[in-house]
């Protein structure tokens, strides 16, 4: 949070302000984290916890920011909660290229109806939920947010993280056709779109899967490239493996 306000002091300063010169910002979780315990030597991975009274300076550097080409925002549902502006910022910018909102609810269906950007490539996940109810309710805003998209006729690019929320007892079905996309990045185990029938034009499709899952023995070929997302890979890594990619540097790895 020192971080935010020192940037934000920053960026509102000058003549013209500096935000204007911006072409891409990321707030990631971390800006959130309370930290009661930075202080104690002894800590040992603590539950974070997270508190959004800043989000202020968030919607002050956006409005500010109007030549931005690259947004990524995680936390995205509570920020637009705690100050709307945020949203209205990013939905009146001309320039966006990259679009990347994580932790998404249903607040986000205003900005994609008044987004005059036309992204390229757009990243959603949706916020996690643990329950069947709130996974039904977030698959509906999934549908939702694809008929949304279908309107920005230069998107090229989608990924959809959608590994937050549990599976549903049924696949999601949708009308909606997004023949623009060309490349589709989904994480997810259990296939809860049709994809043939909504991204019919597809060149490039990526699944990303848990690497727990990922069950392999001894006889079977060697893999040669092997891309992994998280750490928790001792089964599947036990192989010879020509290539190994981590997609994130692991927090556990010392």
């Amino acid at each position: 949070r020192t971080d935010l306000a020192r940037i934000h002091h920053y960026l509102l300063s000058g003549h013209p302000k500096r935000a204007v010169y911006l072409r891409g910002l990321s707030i990631l979780a971390s800006t959130f984290i309370e930290r009661p315990w930075q202080e104690d030597p002894n800590w040992i991975f603590p539950k974070n916890t997270y508190e959004y009274s800043q989000a202020a300076l968030i919607g002050d550097i956006l409005e500010h920011s109007p030549n931005l080409s690259h947004v990524l925002l995680e936390h995205t549902a509570p920020l637009l909660q705690h100050d709307p502006r945020v949203g209205t910022a990013i939905a009146a910018m001309h320039k966006l290229a990259r679009l990347e909102l994580r932790d998404v609810d249903t607040n986000v269906l205003p900005l994609l109806a008044q987004l005059r950007s036309t992204p390229r490539i757009l990243h959603l996940s949706p916020v996690k939920v643990e329950s069947s109810a709130d996974a039904k309710r977030v698959f509906a805003l999934v549908q939702e947010t694809l008929v949304a998209i279908s309107a920005f006729k230069g998107l090229h690019a989608l990924d959809l993280d959608l590994k937050n929320i549990p599976s549903p007892p049924q696949s999601l079905i949708s009308s909606v056709s997004l023949p623009q996309i060309r490349h589709l990045s989904v994480h997810w185990w259990h296939a809860q779109i049709d994809v043939a029938q909504v991204f019919p034009n597809l060149e490039v499709f990526e699944q990303h899967v848990n690497s727990t899952l990922l069950k392999r023995s001894a006889q079977q070929p060697q893999l040669r490239r092997l891309s992994v997302a998280e750490m928790q890979t001792f089964e599947a890594v036990r192989y010879p493996v020509h290539l190994l990619h981590f997609r994130r540097y692991p927090r556990e790895l010392r």
